[in-house]
């Protein structure tokens, strides 16, 4: 009885059922056989990640398109500020060159009129001192 069950279940490479002892090709054939499977079960989910990635990146790209032009017209106002402010401050700087030049004048003019009245007074006094010494020494 024992020879009849080893002739039932053939083993090796007899042309039956045995195990294949060739690494490359079991690693071939495993690899196929779990991408199939992810593919088969988890294609919908990673399509659908995917396509949510793109979106998402999409309108990263759109929002920093839209700073960037916001950006350059902010920095376009900013020029324009800067010129005005500098045009501006450029002709407070003239008139206040006009307004000392004035000043200046003026306060000659002022130096002027009282160093000769304090002048004109000086010498009334000192003819008049004189005039006493001269009539107190008479």
């Amino acid at each position: 009885m024992d020879i009849i069950l080893l002739n039932c279940f053939p083993l090796g490479h007899s042309g039956g059922f045995g195990l294949n002892t060739n690494i490359l090709d079991t690693n071939i054939i495993n690899l196929t056989v779990v991408l199939g499977v992810l593919i088969t079960v988890g294609g919908d989910a990673l399509r659908s990640i995917l396509a949510n990635r793109k979106e998402a990146i999409l309108s990263s790209l759109q929002e920093a398109e839209q700073k960037a032009k916001d950006a350059a017209l902010q920095l376009e106002e900013a020029k324009t500020a800067l010129s005005s402010a500098k045009s501006k401050a450029e002709e407070i700087r003239k008139q206040s060159v006009v307004a000392a030049e004035k000043e200046k004048k003026s306060n000659s003019d002022a130096n002027r009129r009282r160093y000769k009245t304090t002048w004109t007074n000086k010498t009334r006094d000192y003819s008049i001192t004189t005039t006493n010494s001269t009539s107190n020494a008479i």
